[in-house]
């Protein structure tokens, strides 16, 4: 059994975490319930509430604030996953997934445990998608 990699539907634009903790756009001004990118994870305030309620382990929420400077415009609808699980992808078939587990890796993909996943697909989260294992890397590695 392999974890579930944690994606989204939906298109984000990069962003670029600044030295004052504000992220600003790298390109296109879009946002996303789930937006990853070097060395950061961004999930929108309804998800991170959600996630904060079920008590994971080594799961914490720090506040995030979006920064658009072509209108000067601040948003606070996300919250930053901080996880303590982490791993490297030659790791991924040694993951305890036993009850509802959160694992990152290379501090940007988000993996769940199937317990989790199931509970997120439950609770009606339609804009995420779920893939197992490495699967959805495959394509990129050629």
């Amino acid at each position: 059994m392999l974890p579930f990699h944690l994606g989204c539907t939906d298109f984000s634009s990069l962003l670029f975490e600044l030295s004052d903790g504000r992220f600003q756009f790298i390109s296109d001004s879009v946002v996303a319930p789930l937006m990853t990118g070097h060395q950061y994870v961004l999930v929108e305030n309804n998800l991170a509430k959600f996630l904060e309620e079920l008590e994971l382990d080594q799961v914490s929420f720090r506040p995030a604030v979006i920064w658009n400077r072509r209108l000067d415009e601040e948003l606070h609808t996300h919250k930053r996953l901080v996880a303590g699980k982490t791993f490297f992808s030659d790791q991924i078939s040694e993951l305890d997934l036993t009850g509802k587990q959160l694992y990152l890796m290379q501090d940007e993909y988000i993996f769940v445990s199937p317990e989790l996943k199931d509970v997120l697909e439950a609770q009606g989260f339609e804009r995420l998608h779920f893939s197992e294992g490495m699967s959805e890397f495959v394509g990129e590695a050629t």
